[in-house]
Order: structure tokens, then sequence, then C-alpha cells
């Protein structure tokens, strides 16, 4: 190939609009080691500089990587890790800190292009030619320079400081201000010269909350407004555990600012570094309090010096008033290089006088050198609660109309952190930081947005951080969707649930409006749906008496395996049109009977605890017309009555109007099946990382702002309830290695931003009455392959209904076989 004489895979993508990759059979056998790498040789056309490389296991989990291409003919070589794991897998219990692909256990590769990974390809046309795919033993520590893996960074990792990604230009600086709780060092006078900030991270307040490091602002980057977009100067303190060192930056661009006044600050900066004693947390054990309860307050101080140190420790809870209502004052000494723990208790009664703030000051000589500060808030359940409710396909508050308008939800001190627990459980005690949370949700309300997505992990519960995210929400006026992990209702983990709404006092709490009990399941291909071919079986002997009569009826033989047992159709068979349909029919009907009854199920138990919020779950690509129907998705007619909403994806929509423009489809389809169901989207977005230059591609964000207008015009002409957009903060996401984020790390807007922004009237407001509706009939017994099949069939009379100003209303020839 590399001579131009030999033969290679060339795929040749005319108009790239999402997702375009081929997909071939990987041998049942290989005889790989399980640490093999993966080796290939490519190139790529002069707009084409990256590939996508998926591994699908026989699990049905995905694990995709990146590698950069060039015009040229290059060997690439990928390791295990590599290959990061993609949420929009049928496994359950893959993707956990450590796990990776094992070529031993890959069943399909597919190579191509997706702008949720190959985001430095701009849509349109792209040429690549692979050849050579195979594997290669693991080198071991004798790895090629020239070896690719996001995995392994070439920059230390240095928390606040390295590498590049765990830093942000502050593009709107006005000016630089010294954080006022610090005691740390005086304040900074510095000139404005261009800034490097530290991505945020958790400051140590708080108590019991076993983080990995402190971060301490000591000079803040303002904006003309006076927000706060930045640290100027920080320290990083680390845990013991983590090797007990200190970082200290200073993250500025030009020589000039190092004035004499700034060189004198920076020798204090170390003098105070040499000292070696400060506070690593302090405060109290909880955010959140539901009041009459005893809870545990005090600090831990670290001394990083050489000798032990005498210091005093003062604790102090003032109301919201300002009146002092707890205080006291240890004298202790900390050996050298240890750390020592003092704690109390406080009582909070009713709470009638909260938000409470406690100060936590460290001591020596006399003299404050270290301080924290948090507030505790105390909740207390709405005597006149306003739950959202649906009605007639609509959701209803206050007796009107009610519209989606918002966000998916990670705070913005996850951003470039490797980390993947911290990462994931966000609401557990080392992660969250009130202070970051509460001016992302200041940036939330600015923006726009009426609700956000979140989720929290059983693990999770008990930290009441939940609670606190949701009292701030219920300040900036922003409504819930809350998913409860882990699990899903085929498997539900109800034990667990069940404590999380309960425990959490759930029910009583109008800030949330609904329960998401699932994140992206999907039926997946035949080797996926395998471990249902029980249940199948089953079914078929209930409907037919005997699998005979089935095929008998169906006059068509059922697939079984080597050893004869019955098995699910195959993915030809579910993709393409032939004699099987009946068949394959049947299997659907399987299917949705099964969504029914184990959704359902979970429904009817979360009702039990709690009447009042709503129950669905993010159905991943549901009722995708344009997607291959190898892999299956769930059908909204299995879910219809089981769940409260109807929540598919648009990851199958990334692209230009032609490729957004089939959502309308699954919105009419989701009103034929579910007239009574709101419909809203439950992800749409799309990454702005260039891997090639880390960075947040110019190119990239220009697209995000044209592809969320032609979404938003798409969900509000085909009359959708709303839309949640993935995700909040911008920079770079670490396990994913993109970023999907609709504002700028120093809380700059992008040009999505300001999209976003413009709709927040038309997607919030009073909806005008909408177009007259003109039919449009489809038959479901005449294709094999689902809601692909279906839009097939009607896509051109589709289409000349919204010409026509007409909103396409589906009507079936025959019934939905509700199950």
């Amino acid at each position: 190939a590399d001579g131009g004489k030999g033969k290679a895979l060339f795929l040749n993508i005319i108009n790239l609009r999402g997702w375009d990759t081929f997909a071939h059979a990987f041998p049942s056998d290989p005889g790989i080691e399980p640490d093999a790498w993966l080796t290939l040789r490519a190139r790529g056309d002069a707009d084409t500089p990256q590939l996508s490389v998926e591994l699908r296991e026989k699990d049905g989990s995905r694990w995709i990587a990146v590698a950069p291409l060039t015009d040229r003919w290059q060997t690439i070589a990928l390791p295990p890790e590599a290959f990061k794991y993609w949420h929009d897998s049928t496994s359950t219990t893959r993707g956990g800190a450590g796990d990776h692909v094992s070529l031993t256990r890959v069943a399909e590769i597919h190579v191509g292009l997706a702008f949720t990974h190959t985001n430095a390809v701009a849509p349109g046309r792209h040429r690549i030619w692979i050849d050579d795919i195979g594997w290669a033993p693991n080198p071991g520590d004798t790895i090629p320079e020239d070896a690719f893996g996001d995995a392994r960074p070439t920059s230390p990792v240095i928390e606040t400081v390295s590498p590049k990604y765990k830093t942000f230009a502050v593009t709107n600086l006005a000016g630089i201000r010294p954080n006022s709780v610090q005691a740390i060092v005086p304040p900074l006078t510095a000139p404005k010269f261009d800034i490097m900030s530290p991505v945020p991270r958790p400051q140590g307040t708080g108590y019991h909350k076993q983080r990995r490091w402190r971060f301490i602002p000591l000079a803040e980057c303002r904006d003309r407004t006076g927000r706060f977009c930045g640290t100027a100067a920080g320290i990083c303190l680390y845990s013991r555990s983590e090797g007990g060192g200190m970082a200290a930056s200073l993250g500025v661009l030009s020589p000039e600012f190092f004035t004499d006044d700034v060189a004198e600050w920076s020798a204090v900066l170390t003098n105070r570094l040499h000292r070696g004693i400060f506070l690593y947390e302090g405060g109290s054990a909880y955010y959140a309090s539901f009041g009459n309860e005893t809870m545990p307050v005090g600090a831990i101080i670290t001394n990083r010096s050489p000798e032990a140190v005498s210091f005093s420790l003062r604790l102090q809870i003032e109301n919201a008033g300002g009146k002092q209502v707890w205080r006291h004052t240890w004298s202790e000494s900390v050996p050298a290089d240890t750390d020592r723990a003092v704690e109390g208790t406080w009582f909070l009664g009713q709470g009638d006088d909260a938000p409470y703030t406690i100060t936590t000051e460290l001591l020596v000589d006399g003299h404050v050198i270290d301080r924290l500060r948090h507030q505790v808030g105390v909740w207390r359940p709405d005597p006149t609660p306003r739950f959202i409710q649906r009605h007639r396909g609509d959701f209803i508050l206050d007796g009107h109309p009610w519209y989606v308008h918002g966000v998916n939800y990670m705070p913005s001190s996850g951003i470039g952190i490797e980390d993947s627990p911290y990462f994931e459980y966000w609401l557990d005690p080392q992660p969250y930081d009130p202070d970051v949370v509460e001016r992302d949700l200041e940036d939330v309300e600015a923006i726009g947005f009426n609700m956000i997505s979140v989720f929290q992990y059983h693990r999770s519960m008990t930290s009441r951080n939940l609670l606190d995210l949701l009292m701030r929400c219920r300040r900036h006026h922003l409504k819930v969707n809350l998913s409860l992990r882990p699990g899903t209702p085929m498997n539900f983990r109800w034990p667990e649930i069940r404590d999380m709404i309960v425990q959490g006092r759930l029910a009583q709490n109008d800030t949330i409006f609904a329960y998401d009990l699932a994140w992206e399941p999907f039926w997946g291909g035949h080797s996926q749906r395998r471990i249902y071919d029980p249940l199948w079986k089953a079914w078929i002997e209930k409907q037919y008496g005997t699998v005979a009569a089935a095929e008998k009826h169906w006059n068509h033989r059922i697939p079984r395996t080597e050893d004869g047992t019955v098995t699910n159709p195959s993915d030809e068979q579910t993709n393409t049109e032939g004699p099987w349909c009946a068949m394959v029919h049947d299997y659907y009907r399987f299917l949705n009977g099964l969504l029914h009854t184990r959704y359902g199920k979970a429904r009817e138990l979360v009702r039990g605890v709690d009447p009042h919020h709503l129950v669905s779950f993010r159905m991943s690509m549901a009722c995708d017309p344009t997607r291959d129907n190898r892999s299956l998705t769930y059908d909204f007619v299995g879910l219809k009555n089981a769940v409260d909403i109807l929540e598919p994806e648009a990851y199958g929509r990334i692209g230009d109007w032609e490729r957004v423009k089939p959502g309308w489809f699954t919105v009419a389809y989701g009103r034929h099946v579910a007239p009574d169901l709101p419909l809203i989207w439950a992800e749409f977005g799309t990454s702005v990382w260039d891997r090639s230059r880390g960075i947040s591609s110019p190119k990239r964000l220009a697209f995000a702002a044209r592809f969320y207008q032609d979404f938003y015009t798409m969900v509000y002409r085909s009359g959708a309830n709303g839309t949640v957009c993935w995700w909040f903060p911008g920079g770079y996401r670490c396990n994913e290695h993109s970023d999907y984020g609709i504002l700028n790390p120093d809380r700059s807007w992008r040009a999505v931003t300001h999209v976003i922004h413009d709709w927040r009237q038309k997607m919030t407001g009073p909806r005008p009455a909408p177009a007259p509706a003109k039919a449009v009939p489809f038959d479901r017994l005449a294709t094999c392959r689902q809601i692909p099949g279906i839009y097939a069939q009607i896509k051109d009379a589709f289409w000349k209904a919204v010409d026509e100003g007409r909103q396409p209303k589906l009507e079936s020839r025959n019934s939905n076989r509700n199950p």
C-alpha cells in the first residue's frame, strides 16, 4: 500500500455529520496476550488529522482510542490504556479505575471518524487509508518514542500546575484582589498582565473530608463586573498519602509582572512555605443539615517542618445575623512532619437563624497564620410545595406548562483531573467545594437555564452534599432532574435507591422535578442480548406453546447456538429486510414487554415512597431514525406505560441542519406512541477539544454554536418539551479527552453560551399554537429495521409536510403492539 501497488482499506467519507465508522469482526480465538498492543498503518488526507479506533469486547463494553494521522503512511501502536471506556456501552460493570481493554476479549474493531472523539476533524469530506491491522507484544518499559497513547502524559502530574490542561488562560482579567479569607500572606499588589490560572480545586473547608490536597487561593482574578474569574497565585498542599509536598503557583507569562513589590511578596510566600505549618482542613462535617442534630466540628493541622510547633486552634460559629453561637479554642502542639486533628461537637437546633458561618483559625505565637471559612445551611420542606406534574404531554407547574431549558451539571473543579473516583463521585466528601458550586450555579442561572441534571451514587448519600446542592439550586431558581445510581431497572438495586430517597428526604423536596433511574442503557448487538435468551425462549413458549410452533408461524427457523440453544436474531436480521421479519417483530414485542415489566416495577417502587416526583431515565439513542439497527436501542412502545418522561439523547444528531433535523421524527414518533408523556432531549452537545494541539479548537467552537442553533430550532419547531445540553464546565475532561463545556474556564462566554442565552425566552416561555397536523401513515410490520425502517418508509412524506408548514402526525396502519 505504501508504494501504491498493494491493497489497503480505503474509507471515503463523503459528508461527515457525526459518526462514520467501518466495523469488522475479530478472530474468535486470535491467540493474543492480554496486555498486547494494537498496531496498524494509516494515513489521511490533508483535512483528516485523526482516526477513531474502537474495540468492542464480547461483554458489550466499548473502548475508543484516537490516533493522529498525517498525509503520509505511518505505523501506529496503541497500548491498552489508550482505549478509553465509552459510556454508550451495554456493559454495566466495566470502565472503573484500573480497568482497560484486553485484545483477548475483543469481538469487533471499528475504524473511522466520530465527532465525539475525533474532534479535530470538521464536517465534510474525509479520506483515510488503513493497512496491516494487527498486534504486538507489550514492550514493557521500552516504549517506542512514536507509540501513541493519550493516557501517557508527557508532562509531570503536579496538581494545579502541570500538565497544561490543569491551567487556563484568564482572558477577561480586570484586576487582581487578595483572597479575603486566607491569612497566609499579605495582599498582593501587582500590575495587570496575562495570567494562567489553576483549575479550581477544593479549598480545605469542612471536616472529615479525606481530601488528597488542599488548594489555597491567595490572589484572585476579577473581571470587569467584579466576579471571580481565576486564581493569580495559590498553594496546593498534598496529603500525606500523596507525599505531603507543597506547590506554589504564580501563573504569569510576562517577566514585567515581577516588580519589586511582587518580588518582595514572593519572598514572604517562600518563607511562609518553609515555615511549614498550615490548616489542612477545618470546619464542620457537613455543609447542610436537617436541624436538631449534633455535628462534629474540628480541624487537621499539618506540620511540614523539621521541628515540633505549638499552636492554638480557634473555631467559632456565627448565625445569619452575625451573632456568635459557638466557640472553642484548643492549645496543642504538632510534632515535626506529622498531622494533628482537634475535634469538638456543635448542636444545631431548628436552624431558624441559619445559615451559620464557621471560621477556623490557626494561631502561632498569638498571630493568625491560616484561616478557613464556610457556611452550613439548614433545610426544611416548603409548607406549600410546588411539584412539577405531567398532563397531556406537558410538564405543569402552578397550573401552567413548564418547559425544560437545562444543562447537565458537574462542577468546574472536575476539569483536568485524572483521578476517576474524584471525578465520578463528585458528591463524595472529597471533591465537593460549595464555593465552586455556588459560582457555577450563578453562571447557570445567568445563562438562562431553569434546571440542571445531576447524578448521585449511593456511596455519596451520607455526605449530604446533594442537600447543599439542592438548597443552592433553589436559591438560583433551578429545578433538578436527579439520577440515582448505581444500577438500572433491568437489574434494580432498590434498597440503595430507597435509601437515597428516604434518608435524603427527597420526597418532600420540590426542587427536584424528576428521577432518572438509568443512565444510557440499550439492548446492544446480538452478543450483548444473549443474556436475555432464556427469557426470549420462555416468551416464545408462552405465546406459541413450543419453539417449533413459533417457527411454523414465522415460516422461518430461529437462530441457535452451536450447542442448539435458542438465541436471539442476528445483527443482520435486525438491520436487513428478509424472510425472518415475522420472527424479528416478535422479538421486538418480547423486548418491549420486558421493558414495560421491569421499568414499570421500578417506577411503582419509587412511587411507594415518593408519590410526588416524575420517574424516567435517559434513554441513550432510543428511537434514533438514522442509527444502524445492528445494535438495538429501546423503543418508546415498551416504555410508554412504564415512565413519566421520554428522554432520548441526541449524539446521532451532531452535524449540520440535515443531520440535526431527523430529531423531529423522534419527537413525532414519541407523540404518536405516548401522547400523554412529555419528551425532552436528555443530552445533546459536541466536543470542541482538539487533541492534536491540546486546546479548545476555534473551528469546533464555531461549529458548536451553529449546531446548538440548529438543534434548538429543531426542538422548538418539533414541539418537544425541552433540552438538557451536555455539559456545563469548559476545559479538558481527562477520561474522555473532550471539552463539551458551554462556557470558558474563566467564566467568559463562548459563542455557544450566547446561543443558549438567546434561546432562553423561547425555550421557557409560552409556546405558540402548533401548526396544523398532517397525517403521515406508516406500517410497522413492513420492516425488520424498527425505527430506521419506519423512517425510511415515510421520510419523504414527513419532510413534505414540514415544507408545507404542517406538523407531521404519525399514524400506524397496525397497533403499537402494547406490551
